[in-house]
């Protein structure tokens, strides 16, 4: 009857261990790159996977991941006219390892979320590495999500698909939700000069020479489509952070859920556009982050952007 009793037991610890792992299994993972701008601990803590983006110096490849001094990375700008880092997006073989891992942790589904796609070639890295591991595992359940953003602005969708995937959603019902966050996400950037762009060749000698003989400071908009646009044209920074606060939120009339803003290595300017915003919306959540690779490596110090989560589509408000 021991014996009997035993094998029982034993079968109903297996069967119950069984039930557990399947209920446990039936989570959504997410990816996400480095441009997102979301801490390190933070992600860990939430069980995101980060892949990190690529940058290029001194003859070596530099990965943005923890630890990397990203205000030393801002004084080489300053102090060597020869400092010209190059970025790159993640490999596939970065993602398919993610992926392998997310499985591995016991996910059901995995939901990747990339800078857009138009900025980078992160997405396409993305879905090679998801058909690569299809091949090996048919069955598995991989979308990737390209959220026409970058920083904060990635950031915030993936907080909404983590919150989302607690309450059980899987992707094809986050989706909805993401698309809808998606736009009525603003995004507006303030460079403080044209040289970073023209040193790393992404415009021309002579719109350098005009832009610095006349002074100009642009404005940039990383439009709903995810491309980037100039937005405008000013000549300082006082100038530029009532410019961002005015395209972002309609001169104060939009209404706003929260805001992130960014700076490189221009921490003054960040507080100026706080400060401007306290004005008009007291209770707003506001946070403040140093500006990482993607942006930071074209556009050098001084540039300040901001990222507004606004309370309903713009083309409605307008």
């Amino acid at each position: 009857f021991s014996v009997l009793f035993y094998d029982a037991c034993l079968m109903i610890e297996i069967q119950l261990r069984f039930i557990i792992r399947s209920i446990c299994n039936m989570t959504l993972k997410l990816i996400t790159d480095s441009s997102s701008e979301i801490p390190f601990d933070e992600a860990k803590e939430k069980g995101i996977y980060l892949v990190p983006m690529i940058v290029f110096f001194d003859g070596e490849e530099h990965l943005d991941s923890q630890g990397f001094d990203m205000e030393s990375f801002y004084q080489r700008y300053l102090n060597d006219s020869s400092f010209k880092p190059t970025t790159s997006q993640p490999s596939p073989a970065q993602f398919f390892e993610a992926i392998e891992q997310a499985f591995d942790d016991g996910a059901s589904e995995v939901l990747i979320l990339t800078i857009s796609k138009k900025l980078s070639g992160t997405y396409n890295s993305a879905s090679i590495a998801a058909q690569e591991y299809r091949e090996l595992e048919p069955d598995a359940k991989i979308t990737i999500y390209d959220s026409r953003a970058t920083a904060s602005g990635l950031s915030f969708l993936v907080d909404r698909a983590y919150d989302l995937a607690k309450q059980g959603m899987n992707a094809e019902q986050i989706i909805p939700y993401l698309d809808e966050l998606r736009d009525r996400i603003q995004i507006f950037i303030y460079l403080s000069t044209l040289k970073y762009l023209h040193r790393g060749g992404r415009i021309s000698h002579w719109k350098f020479f005009l832009g610095s003989m006349f002074k100009i400071k642009p404005i940039i908009e990383l439009t709903l489509d995810g491309i980037l646009e100039p937005s405008g044209k000013v000549k300082n920074i006082e100038q530029g952070v009532k410019a961002l606060f005015e395209k972002a939120t309609l001169n104060g009339k939009r209404k706003l859920v929260k805001v992130a803003i960014h700076h490189s290595s221009d921490p003054e300017g960040a507080e100026k556009l706080k400060s401007l915003l306290r004005q008009h919306y007291p209770d707003l959540p506001i946070t403040i982050h140093l500006l990482r690779f993607v942006l930071g490596t074209h556009t050098g110090p001084g540039t300040v952007a901001i990222v507004a989560e606004v309370a309903e589509k713009p083309s409605e408000q307008n």
